[in-house]
């Protein structure tokens, strides 16, 4: 029996929300992720969220579609955000406190048993 690659085990599920220069010039971390993560063979999708609105979409709505689609895989949620002290900086300027990012992210990893993996950059 062929034994299974560990990057068979999971997906990678991108947010980005880039600045407003960046959605200007077509400046996508996102984009580039997608492209070097395929090169690979890894799975992958990549959303962007440029408000809350868009952003809790992404993890209530966006989310469990894609694990539907990916059964036996966990998530690595992978952010893409400008960040600082108070939170995370949507496009539209929003902040989100990293409080209210936790508390979007401790249901998702109460769902996957405590294996919830996050990347941000």
């Amino acid at each position: 029996m062929e034994q299974q690659r560990v990057i068979d085990r999971f997906f990678v599920y991108i947010i980005e929300s880039p600045s407003a220069p960046d959605l200007y010039h077509g400046r996508s971390e996102g984009a580039r992720l997608v492209e070097t993560l395929k090169l690979d063979g890894i799975a992958c999708v990549s959303r962007t969220a440029i408000n809350r609105t868009a952003f809790m979409a992404a993890l209530r709505i966006g989310l469990p579609e894609e694990m539907k689609l990916f059964p036996d895989r966990i998530p690595l949620i992978h952010l893409s955000a400008h960040g600082s002290e108070e939170g995370i900086q949507l496009s539209s300027d929003e902040v989100m406190t990293w409080d209210e990012l936790r508390d979007q992210l401790v249901p998702i990893n109460q769902s996957l048993n405590g294996n919830l993996l996050l990347f941000m950059s």
